[in-house]
C-alpha cells in the first residue's frame, strides 16, 4: 500500500506501509470470531493452514462440531 498527499502528484510516495498484514476471519452464528493475522499474501497454502488450525480449535471446543456446522467460503481464488 502506498500513501500519497491528497492533492499531490501521481506516483508520489510519502510512506510505504511495510510489512503487509493480511487478516483471515471466520465467524459463527453465535457471534464468535476466529481470526488470524499473517505477514504474507494469502494463497492456497496459507488458507490450508488456517483451515487446519481452525479445525483444531473447533475440535477442542466441541468434538461434534461437524454435525451441526456448515462452512461458507467467499469464493476468492487463492493461487
Amino acid at each position: 500500500m502506498i500513501w500519497a498527499p491528497k492533492h499531490g502528484s501521481k506516483g508520489t510516495v510519502v510512506k510505504q506501509v511495510s510489512p503487509r498484514i493480511s487478516m483471515i476471519m471466520a465467524l459463527d452464528n453465535f457471534g464468535k470470531v476466529y481470526a488470524c493475522l499473517t505477514h504474507v499474501n494469502t494463497d492456497s497454502t496459507i488458507m490450508g493452514i488456517y483451515i487446519k488450525e481452525l479445525d483444531k480449535v473447533l475440535d477442542n471446543e466441541d468434538k461434534d462440531w461437524r454435525r451441526s456446522t456448515i462452512i461458507l467460503h467467499d469464493g476468492a481464488k487463492y493461487c
